[in-house]
């Protein structure tokens, strides 16, 4: 009986060591993830963190590309004035030699009737592209004759003027955007399209 009891005390020794290892093992457990727990939510507040960081960029950006286009467009515009006023003080048009189209183009306007008329309409983009007024043509020369792109064939620069070049005065005159130019930009706010074409509404167009 007494190695029984002894024996039974024994036992209960061992489990309750081993009780107290378990505890002691769910309390590290526990504290394992607690911690986890702080540790996620710190992560999670980091992320909204920079969330809200890379959305504030990203509004930034858009806010100066914007901006960056307004003032490139409003640049660009303030240039094509002063091109336009530079052209009411030279005399020719003077064409970019290595273009063929273009030299063609320059004996045309320089042999016009109203050169400044044709000096101030055509403005080259490039190797026979340019602008006509608010309009975008493609020139060609044809047996020595410049002739304008129109759908899939081409007809004879006087027949495209013609027809064009009162609608593309109005809206020159219209949209002249050196009347948006102010003084502080020492810009002569007088349109160059008004002081050189102040008659083209009456006169017909003519080689």
């Amino acid at each position: 009986m007494k190695q029984d009891n002894e024996s039974l005390l024994d036992r209960q020794d061992l489990l309750q060591k081993d009780l107290q290892t378990a505890s002691d093992y769910v309390k590290i457990v526990e504290s394992k993830c607690f911690k986890a727990n702080n540790t996620s939510l710190e992560l999670l507040e980091e992320l909204r963190r920079h969330e809200q960081w890379v959305n504030q960029l990203k509004s930034d950006f858009e806010t100066e590309r914007t901006r960056s286009k307004a003032l490139a467009d409003a640049e660009i515009e303030t240039l094509q004035a002063y091109v336009a006023d530079l052209k009411t003080r030279i005399p020719v048009y003077l064409p970019l030699k290595t273009d063929e189209t273009d030299v063609e183009l320059a004996k045309w306007i320089n042999g016009y009737k109203n050169r400044l008329q044709m000096r101030l309409l055509f403005i080259r983009q490039g190797e026979g592209l340019y602008s006509f007024g608010k309009q975008q043509v493609r020139l060609v020369v044809q047996r020595g004759i410049v002739k304008v792109k129109v759908g899939g064939g081409h007809i004879d620069l006087e027949e495209y003027l013609n027809q064009y070049t009162p609608v593309e005065l109005e809206k020159l005159e219209k949209g002249d955007p050196l009347k948006r130019v102010g003084a502080a930009d020492n810009v002569s706010t007088a349109s160059p399209i008004r002081r050189g074409l102040g008659q083209a509404r009456s006169m017909s167009i003519a080689c």
